[in-house]
């Protein structure tokens, strides 16, 4: 008799949010875990050759190893794998994902196990550091906005004196970038400023990164 898999989920690092088992994932996030249980429902035949793979998931997902081998399962055993995945911040917030794994065995028998995700976006208003920094001509500077604000970054020298205004308007929630070029200007120590009003509602965001232009 042919074994007979059956496979389990469980997503750590994340929250069930409907009956559905829709998993919140945050977008930007790193060492996401996945355990799959496999379990041998055969009481006879143990499970031989067994191969893991994720085969379906949106690019935005970065996975350790996509594909593990595991020993045999007995009859009437489990064992459990875990797959580490990073997520992109051009993830498309909110929306759902369906990631698709595949098992098969060492004479063709495939079974697979869907899991539902659904990115979830900031909850705080942040600016990152710029990177690279040091840097020679451009840098790409990092931020997040929870709800849609009015944003402005600009860049001041060391005397206080504005060098370049990168963002200056409405932006949606999300985790969002922008570039600056320093070919134009002298090397030295410069300022990245960002505030940001919410649209709805009150309160003020101001953040500043020292950044260095090295030529």
């Amino acid at each position: 008799m042919k074994a007979a898999i059956v496979i389990f989920a469980f997503l750590s690092n994340a929250w069930c949010v409907n009956a559905q088992t829709v998993y919140s994932v945050p977008a930007d996030s790193r060492g996401n875990r996945l355990t799959l249980t496999i379990a041998n429902e055969s009481k006879t035949s143990p499970a031989e050759g067994l191969v893991v793979r994720a085969v379906r998931h949106q690019p935005c997902l970065t996975f350790a190893s996509d594909a593990q081998t595991l020993k045999a399962i007995g009859a009437s055993k489990e064992t459990d794998v875990t797959f580490t995945f990073d997520v992109g911040r051009n993830a498309r917030l909110n929306e759902k994902d369906t990631l698709v794994f595949q098992v098969t065995d060492k004479q063709g028998s495939a079974w697979s196990k869907s899991v539902i995700v659904q990115y979830s976006g900031p909850t705080v208003f942040k600016l990152d550091q710029n990177f690279p920094n040091p840097f020679n001509p451009s840098t790409r500077i990092y931020y997040q906005l929870p709800v849609q604000s009015r944003v402005s970054i600009k860049v001041y020298d060391i005397l206080g004196r504005e060098v370049g205004t990168l963002v200056d308007g409405t932006q949606e929630a999300g985790y969002q970038e922008t570039k600056f070029e320093a070919g134009r200007i002298a090397s030295g120590v410069y300022f990245c400023r960002m505030t940001a009003e919410p649209a709805q509602g009150k309160g003020r965001y101001s953040s500043v990164k020292k950044m260095i232009v090295m030529k």
